[in-house]
């Protein structure tokens, strides 16, 4: 059986952090399967979801805790859900763990919930010259409110800053009760004569975004911990650009790449070094979507040298055809409606000019990763009866003109590509749900 690493284990308890958006329920309920599914596992009854059906719940930390570093985590704080309104999903959604022996505490966020127009509509897509908010931020007695952007200072989008203020004010546990993050991090103390001690916050996508945002606001308050030798750090992946180029540079100032001992075949041997799939679009908003070029005769395309993730060598407009990272996408020459290539190249467009009009930038010291084809994933519909299995996928080997094929290599990557960064086999990764035999 593998023995995972920090960063890897990191990166397991970020992954596990998102199990809740395959399920529905209140808050409360959506807490206690997070807490069952970091846990020890056991039944839990899906209350809102048709039938209401019981699933088994498998435990990361019950499961596969040997393998963990350490081999003593546990849960610490948390879980906890914020819901939007009447929403029966859960919007945002962390928790805490602690190893004892490694004296570290990871800070696992969920990224975007697939179910939550909350999360698409507000915490994803709110950017731009008019939906900037100044970092820290400093009045979390109300949402807060988008405004100019300002080179000058530290901003970052009202998408990222939304996310921070709910997950500081708004998160509700197992019990009902709203939980007090900072509260409980800004007490802590590194365990007498223990060296490496770290609280780590750590989230993929949308927890990409808010994990070093996170992280930097709480940097100040965490004295009790940061004097007495613990050091704060940040570990996100495929997250989008969190806030401005002032941002950016300061946050890398404060978060510089730190070194950790690492298995063979992990790529990510550093904290503090936010990591992205050059061939995954969610990452390159709002700063890299698309970068239409006349020509370029030393570079052979698709290549992470590209920094965007649509591109044109040809033409400054969208054209019929429209590169990306992955594939070609081509409009449907004998059809008036299925033009592929303009409709997202329009879209990429638009979204890099809010980026660029609201200053956006990359992380300091972010690092982009290739993976490989054919990748492993879940394939929920596969298996015996369509209850699911592990799947194979390769990417198209021809000009694509319908938007599934595209769709699903944006979505199966977003994910599973960072595995292979990891050097995490998913398929020796315990699935968390399964119907109730």
């Amino acid at each position: 059986m593998p023995s995972y690493d920090l960063t890897q284990t990191s990166f397991l308890f970020s992954w596990v952090s998102n199990a809740a958006s395959n399920v529905t329920g209140t808050a409360p309920q959506l807490a206690q399967f997070l807490s069952l599914a970091f846990g020890k596992g056991g039944s839990w009854t899906w209350t809102l979801g048709p039938g209401s059906p019981t699933l088994t719940v498998n435990g990361l930390i019950d499961s596969m805790g040997s393998q963990l570093i350490g081999q003593d985590w546990e849960i610490t704080w948390g879980p906890a859900v914020y819901q939007n309104n009447d929403d029966n999903e859960a919007d945002n959604a962390l928790v805490v763990v602690y190893s004892p022996s490694q004296d570290s505490y990871v800070v696992a966020m969920a990224g975007t919930n697939p179910a939550s127009a909350f999360d698409w509509v507000l915490e994803d897509a709110k950017v731009g010259p008019k939906a900037m908010v100044d970092f820290p931020l400093t009045d979390l007695s109300a949402p807060p409110v988008g405004g100019l952007t300002n080179p000058l200072v530290q901003q970052v989008t009202l998408g990222t800053a939304t996310g921070i203020y709910n997950l500081l004010t708004q998160m509700v546990d197992q019990n009902g009760d709203t939980l007090d993050l900072a509260g409980y991090l800004t007490a802590l103390k590194p365990a007498s004569g223990h060296s490496g001690s770290k609280i780590i916050f750590t989230g993929h996508s949308l927890g990409g975004a808010l994990s070093p945002t996170l992280a930097y606001q709480l940097l100040p308050s965490l004295t009790s911990w940061t004097t007495n030798g613990g050091s704060v750090c940040a570990m996100p992946t495929a997250g989008p650009t969190p806030g401005n180029g002032m941002f950016a540079l300061k946050w890398g100032l404060h978060f510089g790449p730190t070194p950790v001992t690492s298995n063979t075949g992990n790529q990510v041997t550093t904290l503090n070094t936010p990591i992205f799939d050059v061939q995954d679009v969610v990452p390159c908003a709002w700063a890299h979507v698309i970068d239409l070029i006349d020509s370029y005769t030393t570079i052979t395309y698709p290549n992470p040298a590209c920094q965007a993730y649509f591109y044109d060598f040809n033409t400054k407009s969208v054209p019929v055809t429209l590169q990306t990272q992955t594939m070609e996408l081509a409009n449907e020459e004998s059809s008036s409606t299925n033009k592929i290539a303009t409709y997202f190249g329009g879209i990429a467009t638009a979204a890099q000019g809010l980026g660029t009009a609201a200053l956006v930038a990359r992380l300091l010291n972010t690092k982009g990763l290739t993976g490989s084809f054919p990748l492993t994933y879940w394939n929920k519909t596969g298996g015996t009866g369509g209850t699911g299995g592990w799947s194979q996928y390769s990417l198209p080997t021809s000009t694509v003109t319908t938007s599934g094929p595209f769709l699903d290599a944006v979505a199966l990557i977003h994910v599973w590509h960072y595995f292979q960064f990891f050097g995490i086999d998913p398929t020796q990764v315990t699935r968390t749900i399964q119907p109730a035999s």
